[in-house]
């Protein structure tokens, strides 16, 4: 699952090739060590929704609190700056 998801998001990355905010823009302060590579999509976005839901297949009853979880990371991906 985890190489299968990295090959689909770095296959992404390198179509979109998009910055990072804080190369696009004076205004944001990456808060932890800055990246070099394409910003979309996250990388640790999507391996957390993905392990979610295999999680979820897994351990229906958990699902809800999975989907949480990961949507939590993506929202602090965007906090730190790196989305």
């Amino acid at each position: 699952v985890s190489a299968d998801g990295k090959a689909v998001n770095h296959a992404a990355k390198d179509y979109w090739n998009t910055r990072r905010p804080y190369e696009a823009s004076p205004e944001v302060k990456a808060l932890i060590e800055a990246h070099t590579n394409p910003a979309y999509p996250s990388g640790h976005t999507s391996g957390s929704l993905v392990w979610a839901e295999v999680l979820a297949q897994l351990f229906p009853a958990q699902a809800e609190a999975l989907r949480r979880r990961a949507a939590e990371i993506a929202e602090h991906r965007v906090i730190a700056g790196m989305h």
